[in-house]
């Protein structure tokens, strides 16, 4: 070969490679699926019409079951937001990382002496979904309830974010984006100015992401204020959850008031905002190539017109009222449409699922509580989890198939067993009949564990 044709060779060797390795790596990310992630405040487990409501009009998440898969025995690790949420962004359980509170006064700058952002996911845990998506290609955008921390390294541009519009505490009056009257609404990190309506803006927000990412893979985190209640204001001196005018005029004229009607019209808005995002992503043409997963981040408080039925219990506490949460999973052409998951599963179980899809490696040092569900929710296997584990301060609970350990609060409280298969309202209390199976499960290792890690972390 002439010395002078030999540059020219390699060039073109180099160039033809180059633009296969390009293709290969745009084949790799255009194979990706687009995740959404929607996750509801406080929500009942009987508040959906897909679950039985005959009071909650939801016909964007009743399609979306139509569409997906229906969780029947889906459990959050903790049945407070903090702590919930944190699992489900880091795949673990929340005492792992000692976010063990739900963030409250004491940990925003207006209500403590250091005057700054205290609590949530501490920012040396950096192993983070965001964070992991957009190392394989995704854009990353977080709209909505952040609550887990906004201190130096705990915002969401710290933990892999593009694009964001939060409520940094969570807990905002959703007309004025205010928290006890200081501004709590940050875009990419800056306060902002608000107006309208918290739960509305999230949703507008997450749109046009859409149809700025429509040519690239991207990941959603959409954590609604709904149907969470509001702090008190000077005009109203109690807490309570906050709707638009119409949406509360459409429920007064169906009879409802007081905290049921002020629930409902938040929970029909949310839906309708759902729904609306559902719409982008088919106008933008990336409907079927996304990942829609939706749950509430623990069960609902009776006091703010949630109801539970058929489960005994309410948020903060670990009977299954406070940690069994609706949910529901669509992903077209993967997850057969208007089938029910009746296995139990965890929020801890879409880290997994997520980088699955997402074709993402784990260190092999790191040490994941989830499991991959996507075959169960294909129905073609069981639950990843021989059992489920649950510890809330002095609280544990444990399920194991059709049995379900619960030890309550009190230094002097006994454990209790109950038959989840014939009474999944938890009435009938069998420790007595099965001191076997009591004994067996409260000698778990995993909860022990997590005694262990809740007693060794200070409170906030």
């Amino acid at each position: 070969m002439r010395a002078w044709l030999f540059p020219a060779v390699v060039l073109a060797f180099a160039t033809a490679t180059g633009l296969s390795m390009a293709f290969g790596r745009s084949a790799a990310i255009a194979n990706k699926p687009n995740i959404v992630i929607i996750v509801s405040d406080d929500q009942g487990y009987g508040d959906l019409g897909c679950y039985g409501s005959g009071e909650a009009e939801t016909p964007n998440l009743d399609r979306m079951a139509k569409e997906g898969v229906r969780l029947t025995d889906f459990y959050v690790t903790h049945p407070a937001c903090t702590p919930s949420r944190a699992g489900l962004l880091t795949g673990r359980y929340a005492q792992r990382c000692t976010a063990n509170w739900a963030l409250i006064n004491r940990n925003h700058p207006a209500f403590n002496d250091e005057k700054e952002y205290t609590g949530g996911i501490p920012a040396s845990e950096d192993f983070l979904l965001p964070a992991v998506l957009k190392e394989v290609g995704y854009r990353t955008g977080c709209f909505g309830k952040w609550h887990l921390g906004h201190g130096q390294g705990q915002k969401p541009f710290d933990r892999g974010f593009d694009d964001s519009l939060i409520s940094a505490m969570g807990y905002v009056d959703c007309f004025t984006g205010r928290f006890f009257g200081h501004p709590d609404i940050f875009k990419n990190g800056v306060v902002q100015d608000f107006s309208g309506y918290t739960n509305d803006a999230y949703v507008d927000a997450a749109i046009k992401f859409v149809e700025a990412s429509k040519d690239h893979p991207f990941f959603i985190y959409l954590p609604f204020n709904a149907v969470h209640s509001s702090p008190p204001t000077e005009e109203r001196p109690y807490p309570m959850v906050q709707a638009p005018a119409e949406d509360l005029n459409h429920f007064k004229a169906k009879g409802f008031s007081g905290h049921r009607l002020h629930y409902l019209a938040a929970l029909h808005r949310m839906d309708q905002g759902i729904g609306r995002l559902e719409t982008a992503l088919e106008k933008n043409g990336v409907a079927q190539n996304t990942l829609v997963i939706f749950f509430s981040d623990n069960g609902g408080h009776h006091k703010f017109g949630a109801e539970n039925s058929p489960l005994r219990g309410q948020k903060a506490t670990l009977l299954e009222g406070g940690i069994r949460v609706p949910a529901i999973v669509k992903w077209p052409g993967v997850l057969p449409p208007g089938e029910l998951c009746e296995e139990p599963l965890m929020q801890l179980d879409f880290f997994n699922m997520s980088l699955a899809a997402a074709k993402a490696s784990v260190p092999s040092s790191r040490r994941l509580d989830g499991k991959n569900p996507t075959p169960t929710l294909k129905g073609e296997a069981a639950s990843p989890h021989d059992r489920l584990v649950f510890q809330f301060h002095q609280s544990v609970a444990v399920r194991e198939g059709r049995y379900k350990l619960f030890r309550p609060h009190g230094a002097h409280a006994g454990y209790e067993l109950y038959d989840l298969e014939k009474d999944v309202g938890e009435t009938e209390n069998l420790a007595v009949e099965h001191p076997d199976v009591v004994q067996r499960l409260a000698a778990d290792p995993l909860l022990e564990e997590l005694e262990a890690l809740f007693e060794a972390t200070p409170r906030e």
